[in-house]
């Protein structure tokens, strides 16, 4: 019989009780914890490494482009004259080198028509009053060639990809550090596991 009041005959309602989460059937191990965070850390300092080189390669042209600015303001090409012959030194070929030179005396005129000195890189033998293409500055002292926009690109490059390669051979050996360590840890769980049931494998009382 239904009772005249209201909400008498409801049952109440149970809550359904949350339902677990299937086991893992192959649960994770500390290792590979370890191996996944440490990818993660990598992928972020590869990305790193690529922020630093673009810096670093910006930076370097930036510097080279004013240095080749300021060179070319600053850098005017004159004629030297040798005072003094140049000999071919005893074992090596007349033609000498490239890159191996010899200082030898020299005169020659500044850009405000002042009479300079020195010594100045000669490539080879080469008999006295040769004239020789030189460097100097606004003051006639001798200089090094002008820095141009072209070596400032390169120079920029090449410094932006060794920040590239350093870095990117820095994270390549951490991770293969870790890989290690965790192959070497997980090695001797596997052992001591085995110790344990090698014995009832052995014995047939366990698969």
């Amino acid at each position: 019989m239904r009772s005249p009041w209201p909400g008498e005959n409801e049952q109440p309602h149970e809550t359904p009780a949350p339902r677990s989460a299937p086991a893992d059937p192959f649960p994770r191990r500390r290792t590979d914890r370890v191996e996944r965070a440490t990818g993660v850390l990598v992928a972020a300092g590869a990305l790193l490494a690529v922020v630093l080189a673009v810096l670093t390669s910006v930076s370097l042209h930036g510097s080279g482009v004013r240095q080749a600015a300021n060179d070319a303001v600053d850098r005017v090409a004159v004629t030297a004259t040798l005072t003094a012959p140049v000999e071919a030194s005893p074992g090596l070929d007349a033609t000498m080198s490239p890159g191996v030179g010899a200082a030898v005396p020299a005169t020659w005129t500044g850009p405000d028509g002042s009479l300079h000195t020195g010594t100045v890189p000669v490539m080879g033998p080469q008999p006295a009053e040769t004239s020789v293409p030189i460097w100097v500055d606004r003051t006639g002292a001798l200089a090094p060639p002008p820095v141009t926009e072209t070596q400032a690109a390169v120079t920029s490059v090449v410094g932006g990809l060794l920040v590239l390669l350093a870095g990117g051979l820095l994270l390549a050996g951490v991770r293969a550090g870790v890989r290690a360590r965790c192959a070497a840890l997980n090695h001797r769980a596997w052992a001591r596991e085995w110790a344990e049931v090698g014995p009832r494998w052995s014995a047939g009382a366990g698969f």
